[in-house]
């Protein structure tokens, strides 16, 4: 990938905007890169672009995991536990997605990531 001044001023940003960030905010924000990872693996899917697809599933699957892993379970008990469920799910459905290569579960996934978005923005502090 060629060096573009464009993608500096994007990298600041963000770690700007991570710097600013409440922890509802920083998981909108991981939510948000999960659901563009899920767009490219839709997009590389369609066009049959098996490595790249494979990369962005592994990139939203990621995301999900490192949320899932840094519940707090003692603080947030059943609400945590239900969250760290729903975020396994969705990862088990993009590999599942990635084996039989199927848009459809993609989409049902970009769909929860929209909901799961919505509600962590809706929490304030």
């Amino acid at each position: 990938m060629m060096y573009h001044p464009l993608n500096a001023y994007k990298q600041v940003d963000v770690k700007a905007r991570m710097a600013a960030a409440t922890p509802p905010e920083l998981v909108v924000m991981l939510l948000e890169g999960a659901m563009v990872a899920v767009v490219d693996a839709k997009c590389h899917l369609a066009h049959h672009r098996i490595l790249e697809r494979g990369n962005a599933i592994t990139k939203a699957t990621s995301i999900l995991r490192s949320l899932g892993e840094n519940l707090n379970m003692e603080t947030g008990g059943p609400v945590a536990a239900s969250l760290r469920e729903g975020y396994h799910h969705l990862v088990r459905r993009l590999h599942l997605a990635h084996i039989r290569k199927d848009m459809a579960i993609l989409e049902e996934v970009e769909k929860q990531l929209v909901a799961l978005k919505g509600a962590w923005a809706s929490v304030r502090e």
